[in-house]
């Protein structure tokens, strides 16, 4: 008994040791995981925004007002999908540039985002960057 006794003592502190050597690697695990779903979230507003920003401004007849209104639709987006442009993070967004002759010409919008991390702890890209082209055929 008093061998079955002893074992039992010295089993006691296995569950607390293993838990120690664990507890770091699941904790690294979970922090990775939000970080990468909060970067691929964020790189997915930066696109959607992009992309419905060009678009709206594509059926504008007026260049010199269509690259203005391009411009304040994109940022409108980002505002929309919780990316402060005039407040905590810096975007630049140039004005779209066009290309090809006029029955068929093509629009350019690019914005440039930097990426605020949650924790600071996982290497991530400083910003996000997105490109979207819209042929844009006369009527």
């Amino acid at each position: 008994m008093s061998r079955k006794r002893s074992t039992i003592r010295l089993r006691r502190g296995n569950a607390a040791i293993e838990f120690a050597l664990i507890l770091p690697v699941f904790f690294a695990l979970l922090i990775g995981m939000f970080e990468m779903s909060w970067m691929f979230f964020q790189r997915a507003s930066v696109i959607a925004a992009t992309r419905e920003g060009c678009r709206s401004a594509a059926v504008i007849p007026d260049k010199a007002f269509q690259q203005a209104y391009a411009q304040t639709k994109i940022d409108e987006n980002l505002f929309r999908y919780g990316i402060d442009c005039g407040g905590v993070q810096a975007c630049d967004i140039p004005a779209p540039t066009f290309d090809g002759a006029v029955p068929r010409e093509t629009m350019r919008c690019e914005v440039t985002v930097e990426f605020r991390s949650l924790t600071g702890l996982i290497p991530v890209p400083p910003d996000m960057f997105a490109v979207n082209e819209i042929l844009r055929e006369a009527q």
